[in-house]
């Protein structure tokens, strides 16, 4: 079989090895149309160092279609699929950065209010600051959402004072966790647990939302 007859089949063979990778991994035409162009010139070329290594059809078939989808690989993980010049092309489309003001309770509708008191002992005798947080309707006032806690309160504490107030669940989470930190000087549990593991976004949250 004539040199030039056995070079045109291997690049061909080559190409069409190639040409299933391409089919199965490229996103869009202009990666397709990349990953040919590469997997055709590495072709040409494995074909005719072949024929000139003295290489028989067979092996240089081989070398040819290995050179060819090697070729098709590497621009394709080149350009991640997208194709060149397209601005996700050279790295993996990364996700959208996540809200961490994002809570399934915001359905609710709620406004939510960080504050601090007084403590006392049964004797009337101050013995530090508490910090907590509770809700009321959206339009209702801070005082007066206050005032109903302070009536209902599990603790001997005196007048409420707002610290913080939001429509959102997570900020006032992350909110009550500073506050505590910042006020608290009695003993009470974190308002978030160390493996919580929305515990990072609270904090995010309420810092973006004023609280500190």
């Amino acid at each position: 079989m004539p040199l030039p007859l056995i070079v045109g089949i291997a690049v061909r063979v080559g190409i069409a090895a190639a040409g299933k990778i391409i089919a199965k991994r490229a996103a869009t035409a202009a990666a397709k149309k990349a990953a040919e162009a590469a997997a055709k010139k590495a072709a040409e070329e494995a074909a005719k160092k072949a024929a000139a290594q003295g290489l028989g059809r067979q092996a240089g078939t081989a070398a040819t279609r290995d050179a060819a989808k090697k070729a098709a690989e590497q621009s394709l993980k080149k350009s991640g699929g997208k194709g060149p010049g397209n601005t996700v092309g050279k790295h993996k489309a990364k996700k959208g950065k996540k809200d961490p003001c994002k809570h399934k309770r915001d359905k609710e509708k709620k406004k939510y209010v960080v504050y601090k008191a007084d403590e006392f002992d049964k004797n009337g005798k101050k013995i530090g600051t508490y910090v907590g947080r509770t809700s009321g309707k959206p339009g209702e006032r801070v005082a007066d959402i206050l005032k109903r806690r302070q009536a209902g309160h599990h603790r001997n504490v005196g007048p409420l004072q707002e610290v913080f107030t939001t429509d959102s669940y997570a900020a006032v989470r992350g909110a009550e966790h500073l506050a505590r930190a910042k006020y608290s000087t009695v003993d009470q549990i974190n308002p978030v647990g160390p493996n919580n593991p929305r515990k990072d976004d609270y904090l995010d949250c309420a810092k973006s939302k004023g609280a500190s």
